[in-house]
């Protein structure tokens, strides 16, 4: 994790290794401005300034001690989304904020190809839902008229042609005159 502990007015007191990699900055760059500025994307900085002044005020708040997804700014200006938590530090009558975060572009790059998967099986499964409604509907049309017609078939004595056709076909097949068999 990137470790980050500023005094109240957002300068830098520590800055770890892994923030340095994280925001591609150095510990001396950080002590240029206050946190926000150099390392909270702009959409983020009116949450990261609520939660400061929620913090300096000892109101009890829902991202103090917790994690909280925001978008931060590195060296090269492009937006990475982090996890971030902050705490406040006391000391009689001083304190701090130490904030823990962690880049996120792996995770929500998985989220996103697992949502594209999602969508992509829902899809597929509509498609067959479809298709199989469309094959039942072709497949039960004609059939209905088969069995329709083998039904009328089973209830209309044969005609003496019908007969000698049956008769005729047993005796090429070899099955004889006996209807039995």
């Amino acid at each position: 994790y990137a470790c980050v502990v500023t005094a109240p007015c957002g300068r830098i007191i520590v800055w770890n290794q892994q923030a340095e990699r994280t925001f591609g900055l150095s510990g001396e760059d950080m002590r240029v401005l206050p946190f926000q500025y150099l390392s909270i994307a702009p959409s983020c900085c009116p949450l990261y300034r609520h939660t400061i002044q929620q913090l300096q005020s000892n109101h009890e708040i829902l991202t103090v001690n917790r994690r909280i997804e925001l978008s931060a700014l590195h060296r090269d200006a492009h937006e990475l989304p982090i996890e971030f938590s902050i705490s406040l530090i006391r000391s009689g009558e001083t304190f701090m904020f130490s904030a823990f975060l962690r880049d996120i572009t792996e995770r929500r790059q998985w989220e996103m190809e697992l949502y594209q998967a999602k969508e992509a099986a829902e899809a597929a499964t509509s498609a067959k839902s479809a298709f199989l409604a469309n094959m039942s509907h072709e497949i039960r049309t004609p059939m209905n008229g088969i069995i329709g017609l083998g039904s009328l078939m089973l209830k209309t004595p044969l005609s003496d042609p019908q007969r000698e056709f049956i008769v005729r076909k047993r005796v090429v097949e070899g099955k004889g005159l006996d209807p039995g068999r």
